[in-house]
């Protein structure tokens, strides 16, 4: 650690009034001897009174009311695509038991066949991109 830091590190502490007796004179008899560390303790000082004169306030209630709206909002969308997309499934899940069952040709079935599972590998794909980038997403919660 070199002067400079060493000097930063006493400065804080005689900011917070945290340095002893014997600490606290050496630290004023340097910023005597150097009038640049002396500028430098007083633009510290200047900051800290700045920093303690603010007050954070308590946030009011609508600001409570407009994230737990976020939040039920965001579950209700995602509840209503579940439904949605169960709907769907079981929807395509009896009008293939129904394709089969019938007597339609081989090529209809196959045709049927390989669109579901066409669609299925889309929905899969999707899906584990959804969850890869969400878990990966530095951003997730910030509003774009």
């Amino acid at each position: 650690m070199d002067e400079r830091e060493h000097f930063r590190i006493q400065m804080m502490g005689f900011l917070d009034d945290e340095l002893d007796g014997a600490s606290r004179r050496s630290f004023i008899e340097q910023c005597y001897a150097d009038p640049e560390l002396a500028a430098e303790l007083a633009q510290y000082r200047r900051l800290n009174e700045i920093a303690g004169s603010v007050r954070l306030r308590e946030p009011e209630d609508y600001e409570y009311e407009r994230f737990f709206a976020r939040i039920s909002a965001r579950i209700e969308r995602r509840l209503a695509f579940t439904l949605l997309f169960l709907g769907v499934a079981l929807l395509a899940c009896w009008a293939l038991v129904e394709l089969f069952l019938s007597s339609c040709s081989v090529v209809v079935k196959t045709g049927a066949a390989l669109l579901v599972f066409g669609a299925l590998l889309l929905v899969s794909s999707v899906v584990r991109a959804w969850i890869r980038v969400r878990r990966l997403d530095r951003y997730q919660g910030v509003r774009r």
